[in-house]
């Protein structure tokens, strides 16, 4: 995968399919998990964001 980073304080990043949620390490798991990341597929989501919102033309 191409992820080249993130804005500081910034806990999320976009791909393609999903809006990914990510945790530093030792957060909510083990440090010896490394960075936990929970992807929710816009699929899953797309009747939360109004018809103006660039994510709404991702999901159709």
């Amino acid at each position: 995968e191409n992820f080249e980073g993130n804005i500081e304080n910034q806990q999320f990043y976009l791909t393609p399919d999903a809006l990914v949620l990510f945790y530093q390490p030792g957060e909510y798991t083990p440090a010896s998990y490394g960075l936990f990341e929970i992807a929710i597929p816009y699929s899953d989501i797309k009747d939360l964001f109004s018809q103006a919102n660039p994510i709404s033309r991702m999901t159709t």
